[in-house]
């Protein structure tokens, strides 16, 4: 039996976490080596992983949250080494499938970002 408040649209729980990659075009499937799972890889820097937390957004924060910290990262992964890529976690949180659509959508609207691949780990 359906409940009526849960039909129709956002009934799904959305994805949590989008781990990206951002950077060069061509680089960004390349991966250096597989993760042995022991070490969570690193920025370029020696920091940890970038990451942006939109918890609490509205799709259109979330959005200029994005697109405003898109600039920093990019600039950060041309001024580390090659594979000029740099790591990032975007964190939607888990709750209607809204917010994690527009992320999707996001990701997909921008060459220079991608889907990290499972493989993807940097020394």
């Amino acid at each position: 039996m359906n409940n009526p408040s849960d039909v129709g649209i956002g009934t799904s729980p959305g994805q949590i976490m989008f781990p990206i990659v951002v950077g060069n075009v061509d680089d960004l499937y390349k991966s250096s080596k597989r993760s042995s799972g022991r070490k969570q890889p690193q920025s370029k820097n020696g920091t940890r992983r970038l990451s942006i937390d939109l918890h609490g957004y509205t799709t259109d924060e979330a959005l200029k949250a994005l697109n405003e910290s898109l600039p920093r990262w990019i600039d950060s992964a041309m001024r580390g080494s090659h594979p000029f890529v740099e790591v990032v976690d975007i964190i939607t949180g888990s709750g209607k499938q809204i917010l994690s659509e527009a992320v999707e959508g996001w990701i997909k609207s921008h060459g220079n970002v991608a889907r990290r691949p499972k493989s993807f780990c940097r020394t």
